[in-house]
């Protein structure tokens, strides 16, 4: 992994090695699923996810679709430029050649979105230099990208906000037969950290004030008030059957971590193993709880963490038993049961877990890969 250096910003190529994040990419893809190599990966994902789903064991056809949620939290314009932390255009290029090279998807049936934000030039370039097929949708429209549609077939309705009404999800992510959760490792102000869950904070339109904002669900995930055991609308977003209920691979960005969701350049880390050097890290997992679960004790070891950034992990790991045992985000009286594990590490120094610890491999396994 580069560093940045003099007015350079650190997601230019220079400050990345391409070839080194297609590498870790890769790594990652066979340790999760023992497979020999990235093809035999994506078949064996494809063919477990269709498994669960009822599906018979089936991996991708040439004509289903793809959307991959991208956390655009900082980018303003098309045009953006500036040092705060976010995505790596480096990671995004990555998935997408996978996905068209190793699982051969069809350039065409790819869909990067984010439906609060613009999507900046910094990914739209990356990817559409080599993909030009690929399809763009974000808030705005414009430029080589589509302007996200509101599709009024699939609301989502919430536990732990006091409204009635739904809202509403993006055409491409109701249309599409996979998604891939591409989201950011970092600290956040009000929620305590933002990671899978949140990413899906751009994939929501507010019917009652018509545009695409998660504005009204902030109460409902203050990480500073809302104490362990209150409902959490993030369960209703990880349980719905057009976001987590689509989800083959959920994939945490720790390639340059940030210690805010906006306005800071990408932190140093200070803890075993960075030592002072940028996190250089991907998290992947297809368990959404596991995931954030593991993201949490990074995080909360390298920095100070809201009191309760942790309750929708609880609320989503066991819905039933909590305060509500209400989450029908589908509102098909179906209520959510175990959305995946919830756990801590023994130490900060060996980061094992139960499934690390104990053969059976019930609980979360951490696999460390150089």
């Amino acid at each position: 992994m580069g560093r940045s250096a003099g007015s350079n910003y650190w997601w230019d190529d220079q400050n990345t090695d391409q070839k080194v994040v297609k590498n870790m990419w890769d790594k990652s893809l066979k340790s999760l699923t023992d497979s020999e190599g990235p093809v035999d990966a994506w078949k064996a994902l494809f063919n477990n996810f269709n498994e669960q789903k009822g599906k018979n064991k089936k991996g991708y056809q040439e004509d289903e679709l793809i959307a991959i949620k991208l956390n655009l939290n900082t980018n303003k314009s098309h045009t953006d430029r500036d040092n705060e932390v976010d995505l790596s255009p480096q990671m995004v290029f990555v998935i997408v050649d996978s996905l068209i090279q190793d699982a051969d998807v069809t350039p065409e049936n790819i869909y990067l979105y984010d439906a609060s934000r613009p999507l900046a030039n910094k990914f739209y370039n990356k990817v559409y230099e080599r993909y030009p097929e690929v399809n763009f949708v974000d808030n705005t429209g414009g430029n080589g990208r589509k302007e996200v549609e509101v599709d009024r077939n699939s609301p989502i309705y919430y536990t732990g906000i006091d409204r009635e009404k739904p809202d509403y999800l993006p055409t491409c992510v109701v249309e599409a037969d996979y998604l891939i959760n591409l989201a950011s490792l970092k600290k956040h102000s009000l929620a305590g950290m933002t990671v899978t869950a949140k990413n899906h904070f751009g994939s929501i339109y507010n019917n009652q004030y018509g545009r695409w904002t998660p504005s009204h669900l902030h109460q409902g995930i203050d990480a500073k008030n809302k104490e362990i055991g209150s409902p959490n609308p993030l369960v209703s977003l990880m349980g719905h059957k057009d976001l987590g209920g689509k989800t083959l691979l959920y994939v945490i960005d720790g390639l340059y971590g940030g210690m805010n969701q906006q306005s800071v350049s990408p932190h140093r880390w200070s803890m075993e193993p960075f030592n002072g050097d940028w996190s250089s890290s991907i998290f992947i997992s297809q368990d959404p709880v596991a995931i954030d679960s593991v993201a949490f004790d990074f995080l909360r070891t390298e920095t100070e963490l809201l009191n309760y950034t942790e309750n929708y992990l609880h609320e989503a790991a066991n819905p039933g038993d909590s305060s509500s045992k209400t989450y029908d985000p589908d509102k098909d009286g179906d209520y959510l049961t175990s959305l995946g594990v919830h756990e801590h590490w023994n130490n900060p120094q060996e980061k094992l877990y139960s499934g690390n610890l104990d053969s059976d491999k019930t609980g979360i396994e951490l696999i460390k890969i150089k």
